[in-house]
């Protein structure tokens, strides 16, 4: 999930215009947040503590 959400790595400093970013490809995925287990789940299973259910949105790249 994070390597799609970042995008084409180019060198910083390289000169490139919007259209050849674009040719690269974008990213796949947008990371919109994490969240975790509530206190309730928690008491109903204690396995729940380490849990973390990351959220993403698929972009039109």
């Amino acid at each position: 999930m994070r390597e799609q959400s970042r995008g084409p790595q180019v060198p910083a400093g390289l000169p490139m215009t919007e259209e050849q970013l674009k040719k690269l490809g974008g990213r796949e995925l947008r990371a919109l947040g994490k969240l975790m287990p509530g206190e309730e789940e928690v008491a109903e299973n204690p396995r729940a503590r380490s849990s973390v259910l990351r959220i993403a949105e698929r972009t039109n790249a």
